[in-house]
Formats: structure tokens, C-alpha cells, sequence
């Protein structure tokens, strides 16, 4: 009986210990979002995202590098986590080279949180790139409370992403109304798409948006049908 006790709560000191260390292997990480592509005169969307699992975070800056002869500076947002801080400042310092600050004493991203601190608009300008040629676009210089955060870069690849026509056109991740109701303000030239938003639309996969492929997407929120390619 006494081996049994002593043998259970090895087990139970054991099971503390690894779910601790699983706790521990949790990082504070920033880094830049998906792997994104493009064409010349192209305006990207590269956000920049954090995971703070154990640090509460209310004043920051850090730095975002790309090549200059691969993007031109041209706009930028807050993210999810910033969207309400005042005082909150991008500039860029040179070509391919942006600063990110912010300080909010009164409203810190708490510890716990994931999602984007800001979203930078980059226009691919890049004349001599090829296709799947690639260039990274570099996050670091941290400071603040995230100077210990760990940071991951972010890949570019010269070309347009396959054109997948899965009827999700407002990418939401789910194929509703809303994506028949777009796909024909398409057809009528009231909506204009995105490269991604267009591909969608042409749930047939003919390579032209037309009333059949709003009629398809319909089909497919009633169980009827499905399109070229599955979601």
C-alpha cells in the first residue's frame, strides 16, 4: 500500500512537472503573418502579428525591413490589439525600412493574447522579378515589454496564388448567401473583386464569372452542388 501512494503521487508530481513545462514552452513571439505573393503594381497586406502567452504588453516598438527594389511603403492600419491605443506611430525611416511604436499605460494587451498589432500596405514594384522568386520580409529591433519576445520573418513570392474557385468570395471561410449575392453583383460590375475574391466567384471553374456561377454557389448553400474546388 505504501508503494502504491509513493508510486501515485510520482505520477501526479510527474503530470504537474510536464504541464508546467508545456506552459513554459509557450513563447511570446511576434512575427509576420501568412506567406504572401504578388504581382508588380500589387498593393500587399503584410500584418504584423503577436502571440503574448506570458507578458502583458502596453508600450512596444520594433522594426519592420523588406527589400526596396521589392516594395514601396504606402499605407497602414492598426491591428486587433492596437485599434485603441492613441499613441501609436509608424514611420518610415528609410526605403525598406518601417518603425512600429506604441504605448497605451491604460489599456495594456493583456497576457493571454494573439492577434495583429498593425497591417502594412507594401506596392510590389519590383520590374526584374521572376516567377517564385522570393524576398523576406524581416520583423525585429524589439523594445519595450516585448525586448525578450522571440521573431519569426515572413516570406514573399513573386506571382499570384492558385486560383482556387471554391464559391467563398468574401473568404470568410464558409460558402453562404452572401457569397451567391456577391458573385452576382460581379456579374453586374457593382462589385469589384480581388484576384482571390474573383476566383472564388467562378465556382464553375470556366475562367469567367457569369449568373451560372452565382446560381452554383446558391446550389452549393442548399446542399445541391459543389464547385470546381472544395473549401
Amino acid at each position: 500500500m505504501k508503494s502504491l501512494k509513493i508510486n501515485l503521487l510520482s505520477l501526479i508530481i510527474a503530470s504537474l512537472f510536464m504541464t508546467c513545462t508545456a506552459v513554459m514552452a509557450q513563447d511570446d513571439i511576434i512575427w509576420i503573418g501568412d506567406d504572401y505573393s504578388g504581382e508588380i503594381g500589387n498593393v500587399v497586406e503584410i500584418e504584423v502579428m503577436m502571440s503574448n502567452p506570458r507578458t502583458s504588453v502596453s508600450d512596444f516598438s520594433l522594426q519592420v525591413t523588406f527589400d526596396r527594389a521589392w516594395f514601396s511603403y504606402d499605407s497602414f492600419a492598426k491591428g486587433t490589439l492596437t485599434n485603441t491605443w492613441a499613441d501609436f506611430t509608424v514611420e518610415l525611416l528609410e526605403p525598406g525600412t518601417i518603425s512600429i511604436a506604441g504605448n497605451d499605460p491604460f489599456s495594456p494587451i493583456p497576457s493571454g493574447s494573439s492577434g495583429s498589432l498593425v497591417k502594412l500596405s507594401l506596392e510590389v514594384i519590383c520590374p526584374d522579378c521572376e516567377e517564385d522568386d522570393t524576398t523576406i520580409i524581416g520583423v525585429g529591433r524589439f523594445s519595450g515589454d516585448i525586448d525578450r519576445f522571440e521573431a519569426q520573418d515572413g516570406l514573399f513570392t513573386y506571382g499570384l496564388p492558385a486560383c482556387l474557385n471554391h464559391g467563398d468570395v468574401n473568404l470568410d471561410g464558409e460558402v453562404t448567401s452572401t457569397d451567391a449575392q456577391l458573385a452576382f453583383f460581379i456579374v453586374l460590375g457593382t462589385y469589384s473583386p480581388e484576384y482571390e475574391e474573383w476566383c472564388a466567384a467562378d465556382c464553375l471553374g470556366t475562367g469567367e464569372v457569369t449568373a451560372a456561377d452565382a446560381q452554383a454557389i446558391f446550389f452549393v448553400v442548399l446542399g445541391l452542388g459543389d464547385c470546381a474546388d472544395s473549401l
